[in-house]
């Protein structure tokens, strides 16, 4: 037998021995905890795509091919189109992170997020392929890409930028 084995099974005979001598002379005391589980995280509520009945032209956030299209052809202010997937675990901690964004923004700029399970076709013709994907619009052309996750500043600073420049043609 290996001397490593012997010396770990001579220990653990001892500490039970030490045990039983503990147990045996009453000195030995029994510590209980109550254990500490934390509580459930809340399910996602994932939200329901905007439609004509339900779009506001000037709520920050939006979701859906609807009004997409309506922002896009009819908004002057910069869109920041968000390409995301329910299973996306960097898409859930981005989200929020964009719509601060947005309020900090002041209403200035808007949001819509695109779900790319539900809306495969909108995802090919941007050439989106993975998620999480932005693109920042303004006045009907595509300003900047980001793929995957990027710090909250540089996309505040992108949309800043479209604020206080005109967009090349």
């Amino acid at each position: 037998m290996a001397p490593g084995l012997t010396a770990a099974g001579s220990g653990c005979q001892a500490a039970l021995a030490a045990e039983r001598w503990l147990t045996h002379n009453h000195l030995a005391v029994t510590v209980s905890r109550t254990p500490v589980d934390p509580e459930p995280a809340p399910s996602a509520v994932e939200a329901e795509a905007t439609t004509a009945e339900s779009f506001d032209a000037n709520a920050l956030w939006q979701k859906g091919s609807y009004p997409l299209r309506k922002l896009y052809h009819d908004s002057s202010r910069p869109l920041l189109v968000v390409y995301t997937s329910p299973t996306c675990g960097p898409c859930h901690v981005l989200k929020p992170q964009l719509k601060r964004v947005l309020e900090e923004l002041g209403g200035q700029a808007l949001g819509i997020e695109i779900d790319i399970e539900a809306e495969q076709e909108i995802a090919q013709q941007a050439g989106v392929t993975g998620t999480p994907t932005l693109q920042l619009f303004k006045d009907k052309a595509l300003v900047q890409q980001w793929r995957g996750v990027r710090q909250r500043s540089e996309i505040k600073a992108a949309i800043e930028a479209c604020l206080t420049s005109p967009v090349p043609a």
